[in-house]
């Protein structure tokens, strides 16, 4: 994902330069081949200790934003590394969960003002490292915001301002909105993706077509990235899937009762959400 915004930014041209810091040494390297970046260094101590990068000094007046790309376990302490060091920078990340993210920086932060916005492109797919996608993946996509008490509203218009030339719709929501809503569309989603793909057995694959590997697609993602996902959204995604459970036990009571007039009246209903959502 942050490849990915890397990209297009730097189709876009909203920004001069961008560098990229990946701890992961065969990341880094696929990352600068990409052409995103100005450089890739190895670690924030690069650029927080006013780092050299092939002749082009880093310091504290060096950036507008900074982009914080990783698990969401790791986000918080990342943020306020970057908030206490780059005070006047924007700071954002683009975690697919928000309320313990913002809860736990604004508690590093002693709850005061700063210039992080939490935020969350509703975008992405299911491969892991920095790959380029040919064209960009958030055109015509929502992004979120997420601020708290302490964020600096002028941050979060740059931050906003910044998606909306990627194309993105902008939105700002409560932290345990956003999650109460992702936990609905994305995160249970992914569950049931994981479990129905669990559910078969190896001499049954060969049998799977379009629609279970459509079905199971988001199921080939990053299963440690996912954990923590679930782990910073139980209670959400726990109630979501309550709601997905009683709906599945719907169709199931009625198929054993052989009330086929219900049985298509759910499915009328899935049909006319996912074409209401089109292609």
């Amino acid at each position: 994902m942050g490849n990915s915004l890397a990209s297009a930014m730097r189709m876009k041209g909203v920004v001069d330069e961008i560098y990229g810091v990946e701890s992961n040494h065969k990341f880094k390297r696929q990352a600068f081949q990409t052409g995103s970046y100005a450089d890739c260094v190895t670690s924030l101590d690069e650029l927080f200790d006013s780092h050299s990068i092939d002749s082009h000094s880093i310091d504290s007046h060096s950036f507008e934003m900074i982009f914080v790309c990783t698990p969401v376990d790791t986000v918080p302490g990342i943020v306020a590394d970057c908030v206490q060091k780059f005070p006047d920078v924007v700071v954002s990340d683009i975690g697919s969960t928000k309320s313990e993210i913002v809860t736990k920086t604004d508690r590093l932060l002693a709850d005061t003002a700063h210039r992080f916005v939490a935020g969350h492109p509703i975008a992405g797919g299911d491969t892991t490292g920095p790959i380029t996608p040919p064209n960009s993946i958030f055109t015509n996509k929502l992004f979120v915001s997420t601020p708290s008490e302490s964020t600096d509203l002028t941050a979060v218009e740059q931050i906003e301002k910044l998606w909306q030339a990627l194309d993105c719709r902008t939105i700002r929501l409560e932290p345990e909105e956003h999650d109460r809503l992702l936990g609905l569309t994305s995160h249970m989603p992914h569950v049931v993706s994981a479990v129905l793909s669990a559910t078969l057995q190896k001499n049954e694959a060969e049998f799977c077509g379009t629609g279970w590997r459509d079905t199971t697609r988001i199921a080939k993602s990053n299963p440690l990235l996912w954990k923590e996902i679930l782990v910073h959204n139980r209670d959400s995604v726990r109630q979501a899937m309550d709601r997905f459970l009683g709906t599945f036990e719907q169709i199931k009571k009625a198929i054993e009762a052989e009330d086929w007039d219900s049985v298509v009246k759910l499915l009328e209903k899935g049909k006319q959400n996912r074409d209401a959502l089109g292609n």
